[in-house]
């Protein structure tokens, strides 16, 4: 059970900052441009834009971006402005690179832009346009965040002038489910045969964890703070942070109860034979008013006595 500890503290919307730090200063507009000049852009808040989408099998048209006139006035003519995704893979890869992160390029059978796809339309006395597609999340693994990257190329109407340095956005597309998120965890452990675990006490993981949309009702459990994998953590009976390799908790939830009705083991049985099943005593059930999450269950490995197992986890916010 060697523990490596992994650090990854940037926040991820900080890490939208990685888009525009190689742009150049000259190409940025103030308060006092946009005063004398007509500007396209894609505004600052959407440099970056995280689409979360319910895990339910149904069509579904969102707006991922909005392109935007930033002048003193509202558009005194139709504008239309055309955008591209070829650049999806480069944006991508140097978002991954900065960020040590694992976005995948959104497939373009998974998704069908509406309307006039990638040309859109400032219309006469409005500042803004935007683009829809249409998407169903059954059909996106709830293991990738995919991502494209829109771009502006042009404009159709003299007199306007592309921003320079807001002319890009990554948006990034996941399934998630009521349940998915970071939370805060606790950890109580019974095993009297392990002198290696901490036992009959609760303990507090050192960092966040995440839980993992992999159905409409379940999740598992992905420690993002110290393994960067999907497994079962524990406090050690020093202190230490360690977890049960050959792990992958998964936990289904009634939507209708809010019990949890099944807690199994995802990893491929290994050498060590282990296995979960629901521990009948409880708690196990999710409290929507506390966005609290009470998983107890059994482990069974072969050459131990079963391991009693409680997860209590906290929601601290949305998963990235």
């Amino acid at each position: 059970m060697k523990f490596k500890r992994i650090y990854r503290h940037l926040l991820f919307a900080a890490m939208a900052l990685g888009l525009t730090a190689c742009l150049k200063d000259d190409e940025r507009f103030t308060t006092a441009d946009i005063a004398t000049h007509r500007i396209i852009e894609l505004p600052a808040t959407s440099q970056f834009r995280a689409v979360a989408l319910p895990f339910e099998d149904r069509d579904t048209i969102i707006s991922p971006i909005t392109v935007n006139l930033a002048a003193s006035e509202v558009a005194s003519e139709d504008i239309t402005v055309n955008l591209t995704t070829v650049n999806s893979k480069k944006v991508i890869d140097n978002y991954n690179n900065v960020n040590h992160s694992h976005v995948e390029i959104l497939p373009s059978s998974l998704y069908t832009l509406q309307g006039t796809g990638l040309t859109v339309t400032i219309p006469k006395g409005s500042n803004t346009g935007k683009v829809n597609l249409q998407i169903n999340a059954v059909d996106l693994d709830p293991s990738i965040t995919y991502g494209l990257a829109f771009n502006i190329t042009g404009v159709d109407k003299e007199g306007y002038v592309i921003s320079g340095n807001l002319d890009t956005v990554l948006v990034t597309f996941g399934a998630k489910n009521d349940y998915d998120g970071a939370y805060s965890l606790e950890i109580r452990i019974d095993a009297s045969d392990r002198p290696t675990v901490q036992t009959g006490v609760w303990g507090e993981w050192g960092g966040e964890v995440h839980l993992v949309t992999t159905s409409g009702s379940s999740v598992n459990l992905f420690d993002d703070w110290g393994f960067g994998q999907f497994i079962q953590p524990i406090i050690t009976s020093t202190g230490g942070y360690s977890g049960f390799g050959q792990t992958n908790p998964r936990f289904t939830i009634d939507p209708a109860t809010n019990k949890i009705i099944s807690i199994t083991n995802d990893a491929p049985v290994g050498t060590l034979n282990r296995r979960f099943e629901i521990d009948p005593e409880g708690p196990n059930y999710y409290d929507p008013a506390e966005k609290k999450i009470y998983a107890s269950f059994i482990m069974t490995q072969t050459g131990f006595a079963p391991a009693k197992i409680k997860d209590v986890f906290t929601f601290v916010g949305p998963r990235p």
